[in-house]
């Protein structure tokens, strides 16, 4: 993720969770649009937006997640990630 994203987007390292897309509110739409590169950063190909809920609901299903950092995974240097530790964020 540092490749396609400044830290202060993808953090450092980046934290992130997957989840199953069935879990989406109804309505929603998954489209893969590559993200806007910009002077320091490519071109992510893989980049992803969710369409067809508001703003605030989409809030309300990211709040609804767990938070814990077993629910957490890790981007490590090698381009691969584990589940993160409470160590990590300590």
């Amino acid at each position: 993720m540092t490749i396609f994203y400044p830290e202060r987007i993808s953090g450092n390292p980046p934290i992130f969770f997957i989840f199953d897309e069935n879990d989406l509110p109804d309505g929603y739409e998954i489209k893969r649009e590559n993200s806007i590169p910009d002077n320091d950063y490519p071109e992510d190909e893989c980049h992803c937006n969710i369409y067809g809920i508001s703003r605030n609901r989409a809030k309300k299903w990211l709040k609804d997640r767990g938070r814990e950092p077993k629910d957490m995974l890790i981007c490590l240097s090698d381009g691969t990630y584990r589940p993160l530790t409470v160590a990590d964020i300590s």
